[in-house]
């Protein structure tokens, strides 16, 4: 798309005054998906810091190593790298929803300002404004994205240590 082409879209963009709807989604969407991306941050902050809870519990029995068995040491050992990676993992998630969360308010600070400059009726100010907004929101969303994802990866390596723990339980304990 050329920038007059763009210039286009912007001079067509004013109808959308006519129809109160369109403005609504402007103004809501950015909202529900900073909401999103807050909570997952939150709830992500919550995951990172059992799992660091988790890596030392692990690492304590790992250094009480007096009487261990060496399959348990092994596990521990196992449990330990994984829940190390879990934790790399919820970090990258916590960054990915940290840059959705500064995208989208940079997304409503450059509306804002793409507004005020509307009122001077420049086609190219409006046009890099438009541009710089829609590349913020398609970074916003990206990164809300890619984090669940993340998060998703972590959830399937918590459910697998289970898996694995609940097996060697009934093993222990002769059950099939």
């Amino acid at each position: 798309m050329i920038t007059s082409e763009i210039g286009q879209a912007v001079n067509s963009a004013a109808g959308f005054q006519d129809n109160p709807f369109i403005m609504l989604t402007f103004i809501a969407a950015p909202a529900v998906l900073t909401n999103a991306s807050a909570l997952l941050a939150m709830s992500t902050s919550n995951r990172f810091a059992r799992a660091v809870d988790r890596a030392r519990e692990i690492a304590k029995q790992i250094d009480n190593v007096t009487d261990i068995l060496p399959s348990k040491l092994e596990r521990l050992v196992n449990e330990f790298t994984i829940t190390e990676t879990r934790g790399l993992l919820l970090l990258k998630a916590l960054r990915c929803f940290y840059l959705s969360l500064s995208s989208f308010a940079m997304v409503a600070l450059v509306s804002l300002l793409g507004s005020a400059m509307s009122i001077f009726s420049s086609h190219t100010a409006q046009t890099v404004f438009l541009v710089t907004v829609l590349l913020l929101g398609v970074i916003a969303v990206g990164g809300l994205v890619y984090g669940v994802v993340l998060l998703l990866r972590e959830t399937r390596m918590v459910i697998t240590i289970m898996q694995k723990r609940i097996s060697g339980i009934r093993e222990s304990i002769g059950l099939k």
